[in-house]
């Protein structure tokens, strides 16, 4: 009896250990899934693409350390961390060893034997009788990005609360909703066949919420990232944001080959004859740069991320002084509005100014979830100029005014007149 309570217990911990770190789990699995499609929905299998899974590999790794370096009672920090590693280099060399080319089944009929081999496996060196083709992959990358999006909601709502789950998938999730229909509308990419569309979008439903999850995803790694640092030392809301730029475009060049080669999404003929990687069109990955990027700043300016929610007062003083002030009904304006940016230290021995502390934390919480989910409605036509310019600009540096990108544009201009 003890000894089965004890197994709960201990499953329990590692279930609430996992979930924790949920979001970091998932880039591992992005990477993973992603080098394992490369070599099973491909023949010959792309296995010149097996760098494409070190950017999510390396994230996680990033991440664990920064999660060890900031939380020192964590006890055998280095042994874990070089665990992690060594479970990263299994999964690669498994997938590298394992995985061959699956058969595309032509009827429907062989998904009750396909789904029998998934669940009974076959004896090595025997084809997998797949689904019955490119169809039956889109709904399944629909029902998977699904899931995990519901997964990741829930763990917004565990640690971010009803105010972060208002953000990353109300107001996030409406600037990436622009973002994926603006490209499908301007004719640069086509989504075609999906199941599950929202008008008037013109994208499918599971590539819009693609966006908000990777919103979420980076900007947990850098949370994590500042929490490794004395609150002086922290990165300015501007290196933040070039930090999740980096973070989105190393997660999406993990992704976009292999989804671009299985025609999950077509770029347009004419963008063939510009720059490229893996069959990707440059202006994807400049897009994606620049479209996180600049949610990532207007993210951190508003927020001033800290450690976990809100950047340090300018000193550890004024900060007390000013939930003193605004407790007491005595803050000037200019105290109030330092007040909502601010963070109150977690724990403050002076009982009174402990009650302080927890008045002000309520009063902030109320009102700074609603503004900042405002003001990031109101300035989502500025994030999407700011996109569409930083695009603009760098690819008519590197194409030139007569590139595959300003032909598209002209095009589009024209049909639009």
């Amino acid at each position: 009896m003890e000894q089965s309570a004890s197994t709960r217990s201990a499953l329990f911990r590692l279930g609430t250990a996992f979930f924790k770190h949920f979001p970091a789990w998932v880039i591992f699995y992005i990477g993973a899934y992603s080098f394992l499609g490369a070599l099973t929905f491909f023949n010959p299998p792309h296995k010149d693409w097996a760098w494409i899974s070190f950017f999510p590999d390396a994230i996680v790794l990033f991440y664990f350390f920064c999660y060890f370096k900031a939380n020192a009672w964590v006890k055998w920090r280095r042994q874990k961390l070089a665990g992690i590693f060594a479970m990263q280099i299994a999964v690669f060399l498994a997938i590298c060893l394992l995985a061959e080319p699956v058969s595309f089944a032509q009827d429907v009929g062989s998904w009750s034997e396909a789904l029998k081999q998934m669940v009974f496996p076959p004896p090595p060196g025997t084809r997998i009788a797949w689904f019955a083709g490119r169809d039956t992959i889109v709904l399944l990358y629909e029902i998977m990005g699904l899931v995990l999006t519901v997964l990741i909601i829930l763990h917004v709502y565990c640690y971010k609360r009803l105010g972060g789950l208002m953000f990353f998938y109300g107001t996030a999730l409406l600037y990436g909703m622009t973002l994926e229909s603006n490209g499908v509308m301007m004719k640069f990419f086509f989504e075609y066949d999906y199941h599950i569309y929202l008008p008037p979008f013109h994208a499918p439903l599971v590539t819009m919420f693609g966006w908000a999850t990777v919103f979420y995803l980076c900007s947990w790694v850098l949370h994590r990232f500042q929490d490794a640092f004395p609150a002086e030392r922290r990165l300015h809301w501007l290196w933040g944001a070039l930090v999740i730029a980096i973070l989105g475009l190393m997660i999406d060049l993990s992704v976009d080959p292999v989804a671009t080669n299985l025609t999950l999404w077509t770029w347009n003929s004419a963008m063939r004859s510009g720059p490229g990687l893996l069959g990707v069109p440059l202006l994807n990955f400049v897009s994606w740069f620049f479209a996180v990027g600049t949610f990532g700043a207007f993210y951190l300016y508003l927020t001033r991320a800290g450690r976990g929610e809100y950047i340090f007062a300018r000193s550890r003083d004024e900060m007390i002084e000013v939930a003193r002030k605004l407790y007491e009904g005595k803050a000037s304006v200019r105290h109030r509005a330092l007040a909502w940016v601010a963070a109150v230290p977690e724990k403050i021995k002076d009982r009174p100014l402990r009650r302080a502390a927890d008045f002000w934390r309520s009063y902030k919480g109320q009102w700074t979830h609603l503004a900042r989910n405002a003001i990031m409605i109101l300035v989502i036509p500025v994030m999407n100029s700011i996109t569409a310019l930083g695009v603009f600009v760098t690819i008519l540096l590197v194409e030139g005014t007569n590139g595959p990108v300003l032909t598209i544009l002209k095009k589009v201009y024209f049909a639009f007149r």
